[in-house]
């Protein structure tokens, strides 16, 4: 980036006139008192106390360190706009291609330049977060009857392979009351459920996914649970970095925002939420035994089929 197109780019903001008035305002005083003694009345007429000039200076170390910041800033920016330009000549005019640069760098771009969420996020992050698990990393989800068979399978087909890194998977569906009166609905999920607790790392430990299920109806109307609607999954990696993928809608599966600060609200209130779901008796586990096709939670199935809950991943 040359010095010509950077000047460009900053005479847009604000702060860069703040050590040019600044400048006009410390020549004006000068030749003020010049004129001043040209005239013979230098006596009469006072310079501008020190304290004028030190507020100045102060302004103008803020002026020029922000200004520093910015350059930094448009170092970066122009930095992704290369590689994107570069990209784009490569990619031939193919649109998905084109689509897929300008995701990606903007994408880049937010992260550069945001502390907040991380937004247009899809499940294809999902996939990447899990795939970036090792051993030892916890995956805590909570997943409000999305339609697995349909719009996870890509995801789903990657827990096998987390499990056999020794990577520890905890999900718990939580089922309402929409869900509990559409019979297929209840019928796939079961299914997806007793597939999942099925799954076994070839790890030492022999990792599975601790799959577990609550009716919505037994967790009350009051804080937390009504203060999550919709389902997350959260990576908790080794290093302590994190990811949290929340949801808006649950078929298909739309993913609202992402997480990345370990201390952000957001992280920190799905975190105590899980942790308070796997505190009630009133959530149970899959059994990767249970080869019953009637979900235990139909009052026509014999015996309940609940077994004791792990251990939470999450600490």
């Amino acid at each position: 980036m040359n010095w010509i197109d950077r000047l460009a780019d900053l005479l847009g903001y604000k702060f860069l006139w703040i050590p040019v008035i600044s400048l006009l305002v410390v020549a004006g005083f000068d030749a003020w008192h010049w004129l001043s003694e040209r005239r013979g009345d230098a006596s009469k007429r006072k310079m501008p106390p020190y304290r004028v000039y030190l507020g100045l200076i102060i302004l103008n170390l803020g002026a020029v360190t922000e200004m520093l910041i910015h350059l930094d800033k448009l170092e970066e920016d122009h930095g992704l706009a290369h590689i994107q330009g570069h990209l784009i000549e490569k990619a031939g005019g193919n649109p998905y291609i084109l689509d897929l640069i300008d995701r990606h760098v903007g994408l880049l771009r937010e992260l550069a330049t945001t502390s907040g969420p991380i937004k247009g996020l899809t499940v294809d992050d999902a996939t990447l977060a899990l795939d970036a698990t090792n051993a030892g990393d916890c995956v805590a989800a909570i997943d409000y009857g999305s339609d697995w068979d349909r719009n996870l399978s890509s995801y789903e087909l990657q827990h096998p392979s987390a499990l056999n890194r020794g990577v520890h998977i905890n999900r718990i569906f939580v089922l309402t009351n929409e869900l509990l009166s559409d019979p297929e609905r209840q019928k796939s999920l079961w299914k997806t459920m007793k597939r999942q607790a099925q799954m076994i790392g070839n790890d030492k430990q022999k990792t599975g996914i601790a799959v577990m299920y609550v009716l919505k109806s037994e967790l009350g109307t009051g804080l937390p649970s009504s203060a999550h609607g919709n389902g997350m999954v959260y990576f908790q990696y080794s290093n302590g970095s994190v990811v949290l993928l929340t949801q808006t809608e649950i078929t298909p599966p739309v993913i609202q925002d992402g997480y990345l600060d370990p201390n952000s609200r957001e992280v920190q209130s799905w975190k105590q939420y899980f942790k308070w779901l796997m505190s009630l008796t009133v959530v149970h586990s899959v059994s990767p035994d249970d080869k019953d096709a009637i979900p235990p939670w139909d009052k026509s199935r014999t015996g309940n089929g609940k077994q004791t809950k792990p251990k939470g991943c999450l600490v």
